[in-house]
């Protein structure tokens, strides 16, 4: 069992079973299956593999335990002296506890993943898989912010739709059902600079600040150009547009009236609301911008059927429309 950072430590589970646990007080199990006798310890369990699972799902789950155990709260000063005594474990202390402790250190103590791992490397070994090695990476990424559109697009590149669900799941968003939450929305209120219209009639369909920002492709990756494939064999390649032709949305609004790919059609057209005209499309398995770049699902508005407006040439859009736009379906 080693003392890692304050009152936190790692350990196998061979300390458990020995009954060797000196001062602990909280104990975090990142395993399945049955484990000793721990009713005399605060415990949480975590019935994570060591073979490709997911650490995101599990973890604002974990941070309130660690929170509690160290601060008695969930929302702590780490500055404060840490109160309770954590050992953190999985079978063999290597790999999953030490994810855990590196995310947390990542997001809480705002080091960076070499850091962090250096932090834990200098009190005992570890051996961390390559799968959570890449969720690590996304985590660091993002600094420990799982609401960070980044790491939505992660999400639904490794999952497709069922990523865009974890997303929404993972930061409490009910999907298709409530609005964002309303100190959010209120941010975004605040920053609007414009809104997308129909082209033929006008119509205001979604404002600048539900757009997706999304890079393009660097040109060293696969998705700087368009390929045709025979088999296995390329036959012709063209380059990706340095331009856009979409502007894809964060989430699919009110009056698209669209359902997730299990209740409906996986992919169609968007047609204006109010004039029925084609304005974009829709797909939950993703479609690929003329940048090259993969967006995944994909609520998109094609830039020659809208037009951008500044909100100083927007006048009098009702309340109903603003609810309209704003809200999800």
């Amino acid at each position: 069992m080693n003392r890692i950072l304050g009152n936190i430590y790692l350990s196998s589970i061979k300390p458990l079973e020995d009954g060797d646990l000196g001062n602990i007080t909280h104990i975090l199990s990142i395993i399945p299956g049955d484990l000793p006798d721990l009713s005399e310890y605060v415990h949480l369990q975590i019935p994570l593999n060591d073979n490709d699972n997911l650490i995101f799902p599990y973890l604002n789950k974990i941070f309130d335990f660690i929170n509690v155990a160290l601060f008695n709260e969930t929302d702590p000063n780490i500055k404060s002296k840490h109160q309770g005594h954590l050992l953190i474990h999985c079978h063999e202390g290597l790999s999953r506890s030490v994810t855990i402790l590196i995310c947390y250190l990542i997001k809480y103590y705002r080091l960076s993943l070499d850091q962090a791992i250096y932090a834990i490397k200098r009190r005992q070994e570890i051996r961390i898989n390559e799968d959570f090695m890449e969720q690590l990476k996304v985590y660091e990424d993002i600094t420990g912010n799982m609401k960070d559109l980044k790491f939505r697009l992660y999400l639904s590149e490794k999952l497709g739709t069922e990523g865009y669900q974890m997303f929404n799941e993972i930061n409490g968003f009910v999907q298709q059902q409530e609005e964002l939450e309303e100190d959010t929305q209120k941010e975004e209120e605040e920053k609007e600079d414009g809104i997308l219209t129909c082209k033929k009639c006008r119509h205001p369909l979604a404002l600048s600040t539900q757009i997706l920002p999304h890079q393009p492709p660097d040109e060293t990756s696969n998705q700087a150009n368009f390929m045709k494939k025979s088999r296995r064999t390329v036959y012709s390649s063209m380059k990706a547009s340095s331009v856009c032709s979409h502007y894809y949305l964060k989430d699919p609004l009110k009056w698209m009236n669209l359902n997730f790919g299990d209740e409906g059609e996986m992919e169609g057209r968007l047609n204006c609301p109010n004039c029925n005209c084609k304005v974009g499309g829709y797909s939950w398995k993703g479609s690929r911008c003329s940048c090259g770049k993969w967006i995944i699902p994909a609520f998109d508005l094609s830039t020659s059927k809208v037009d951008f407006k500044t909100s100083k040439s927007i006048i009098n859009i009702s309340p109903e429309l603003q609810t309209e736009i704003i809200t999800k379906n």
